[in-house]
């Protein structure tokens, strides 16, 4: 009588790699919108740091949030009513915005990328604020750094 147990080894790992894949496939979405993204945070005070063990290979990147400066393509511009911040961002990602009286804190969370993927498309991002913009400032979430519009 023959063990079966390497062909239930071997149909694991194929259940794996296809779960895996499908992971991976999810994370290539080339428009979010901070809406859209909802179920990652919504708002700054909601967003987890990465993990702490995370430790991309070479031209691989973690998810969670990261500084604007790094991943921003371009300007970020506001809509003429002053309520919608946008910008496109390197590999995918969402926008999260917290509002207070004198601030704006805009933060970018960023998709996680395997080693030598960066060379993917560009994302436009937008972040809805419940009142314009005005003469709040605007400050990066993970940096604490200002940021200006273009």
């Amino acid at each position: 009588m023959r063990h079966d147990g390497h062909r239930e080894s071997r149909s694991a790992v194929v259940l794996l790699v296809a779960a895996l894949s499908l992971v991976l496939l999810a994370c290539g979405s080339p428009t979010r919108t901070a809406s859209s993204a909802s179920s990652i945070a919504t708002s700054a005070s909601a967003v987890r740091p990465a993990a702490p063990d995370c430790n991309p290979s070479a031209g691989g990147r973690c998810a969670g949030p990261a500084p604007i400066a790094r991943w921003l393509s371009g300007p970020l511009t506001l809509s003429a009513d002053g309520r919608t911040i946008s910008g496109d961002f390197e590999c995918g990602g969402a926008l999260t915005e917290s509002e207070s009286q004198h601030e704006v804190t805009l933060t970018f969370v960023a998709d996680a990328v395997e080693a030598g993927a960066l060379s993917c498309d560009k994302s436009s991002l937008t972040a809805n604020l419940r009142t314009a913009l005005g003469d709040r400032a605007l400050v990066d979430g993970t940096t604490h750094q200002p940021l200006s519009l273009g």
